[in-house]
């Protein structure tokens, strides 16, 4: 309910102050939400109580999580998160391969040592849940995966080799089967031939020093 109202809120805003787009066909970017593809949309839900909420008392109170996120990030005092939705709606299109945040400039990779990943990549500042709201399939569509791409900043742009090579993960799942992964790993959002809207629920639990910056615009939908 918390995600359909935010989806029907921000598109009646659009339809309101912005209705030289069209919602669903043209590219666009602003601070609530981004459509970079065809009939597909990112969302934030920051801004909204209940979304934060929802996070402490559904994904924070399990002890296995937090524990997780120590290990991986460190200290929960330094440590925060984004809340957002990505929704593609029937039509959309496969994604081209990427990451959603790239190797730091003074970080490190794996290298060509086999044992690279354990003693020279650099840990992650940031990491991705994904919380699917309906079945994901063949035709509602689904987040594919290049596992291990995260080690080498180097393979960005070379998506379509993990296709050829067959090293793809395909992350069909079930309503509320969770995914976590590397923000550098690379991955794509594929098509939608459904007769329906797939929504997941996205929470990128981050370093503070990290702030995005990249996927979201400075202006608003309301022109000030």
């Amino acid at each position: 309910q918390l995600v359909d109202e935010a989806i029907a809120e921000v598109e009646n805003k659009l339809q309101e102050h912005r209705p030289e787009i069209d919602v669903g066909e043209d590219t666009f970017i602003f601070r609530e939400i981004a459509s970079r593809n065809l009939q597909r949309f990112d969302l934030r839900l920051d801004t909204i109580p209940r979304a934060h909420e929802m996070v402490e008392r559904c994904i924070m109170c399990h002890d296995t999580i937090r524990k997780f996120l120590a290990d991986t990030l460190g200290p929960s005092d330094d440590m925060d998160y984004d809340v957002s939705v990505l929704y593609s709606r029937p039509g959309a299109v496969d994604q081209k391969w990427h990451s959603d945040g790239a190797h730091q400039d003074d970080g490190a990779d794996a290298g060509f040592d086999e044992n690279g990943w354990k003693t020279t990549l650099s840990d992650p500042y940031a990491v991705c849940l994904f919380l699917p709201l309906i079945d994901l399939d063949e035709e509602s569509g689904y987040t594919q995966f290049w596992p291990r791409s995260h080690r080498h900043r180097g393979l960005s742009g070379f998506g379509a080799a993990a296709e050829l090579a067959k090293s793809t993960y395909d992350g069909i799942c079930t309503a509320g089967d969770a995914i976590w992964y590397d923000y550098r790993l690379l991955h794509r959002g594929r098509f939608n031939i459904s007769t329906v809207v797939r929504p997941v629920l996205q929470i990128i639990f981050k370093k503070k020093f990290y702030i995005e910056r990249v996927n979201y615009g400075k202006e608003s939908i309301v022109r000030s």
